[in-house]
């Protein structure tokens, strides 16, 4: 039996919680929170013991692996301390607010020989998987590009106050929300991002972005787009994957819409019954008992964070034309 110690009883816990509970070979033994009362829900939710500083717990629970989930700032210090103790992490995303963030958390996690997992969960999305089959099947031929919109309001209330500081989360709706796209770009095209550059939107009195516009171009050749833009209640989620012979519509009510060069559509209903963290989490435990390499790496992690930086820096590194 892994013995699982939650660090971070957030909103996103509840879902590692749910995934656990399917898997027999774990279970969540100690769950740590500054709020007493997001700590409590945790431990009626799981049996666990309850600690108030992940030192602590790290120090008195007989843990084999701990979950990350804290501002992204604190990820760097807390996986270095679980590193320390010889404890496996599976680290939420993104890995941390700097390249030199991630390079300081794998050094100290081979310096120990602990499991480093990065919470990237795009590869575990039944859609894309489903997606993903259809390009490699070559019947819409080769994969060129990738487009996806999000629309949403970013700067809701009802998001922690945390994420809207830079020096805190790294940054704005690139940080939280394209993390996953460049997850999801990675996944479809493989290989490591090339180069990454775009435009940001800081409303004034913030310090984090609301809005971006970035291009993308991974190793494999092929181009990507990224709209996320933060400010608008009319809602809109969809990722476009463009062949040569058609494209892969991928909606977030878990279907996706095959076109072909003759406009032929197909509709596909791609529900499994199991979220992308239920089969992640699934696939991280397996990883641990056979004493495999992590799926989702640090170095994967370290990949999106380069690309998100150099999107962050386009303005310092590029020339006018004017």
């Amino acid at each position: 039996m892994i013995k699982v110690g939650l660090i971070g009883c957030g909103k996103i816990s509840e879902r590692h919680i749910s995934a656990f509970s399917k898997i027999r070979e774990a279970k969540i033994t100690a769950v740590c929170d500054i709020s007493p009362e997001r700590t409590a829900h945790a431990a009626e939710l799981t049996g666990a013991e309850t600690y108030s500083d992940y030192i602590n717990m790290l120090d008195a629970a007989d843990i084999d692996l701990a979950v990350v989930n804290l501002p992204h700032s604190m990820h760097n210090p807390c996986v270095c301390a679980c590193a320390e103790r010889n404890i496996d992490v599976f680290l939420e995303k993104p890995m941390g607010i700097s390249e030199k963030d991630c390079n300081e958390i794998i050094a100290a996690c081979e310096k120990t020989g602990i499991m480093l997992w990065v919470g990237h969960g795009q590869s575990f999305e039944p859609v894309n998987i489903k997606a993903k089959e259809i390009v490699e099947s070559g019947k819409l031929g080769e994969l060129v590009s990738v487009m996806e919109t999000r629309n949403t309001v970013y700067f809701r209330k009802d998001r922690p106050r945390w994420f809207l500081d830079k020096n805190i989360s790294g940054g704005g709706i690139m940080v939280n929300l394209g993390a996953h796209t460049l997850d999801r770009i990675k996944f479809f095209a493989g290989g490591e991002i090339q180069y990454a550059f775009g435009g940001i939107h800081i409303p004034e009195g913030m310090t984090v972005e609301n809005n971006v516009q970035a291009f993308v171009r991974t190793t494999t050749g092929v181009n990507a787009v990224i709209n996320l833009v933060g400010h608008t209640a009319a809602y809109q989620y969809i990722t476009v994957l463009y062949l040569t012979c058609g494209e892969i519509r991928i909606y977030d009510d878990d279907t996706i819409e095959v076109i072909d060069r003759n406009e032929d559509r197909e509709r596909i209903d791609c529900g499994c019954g199991l979220s992308e963290m239920d089969l992640q989490m699934k696939c991280l435990v397996e990883t641990k008992l056979t004493g495999n390499k992590p799926r989702i790496s640090g170095d994967y992690g370290k990949d999106i964070i380069r690309a998100i930086e150099s999107i962050y820096n386009t303005e310092s590194t590029v020339s006018s034309i004017g």
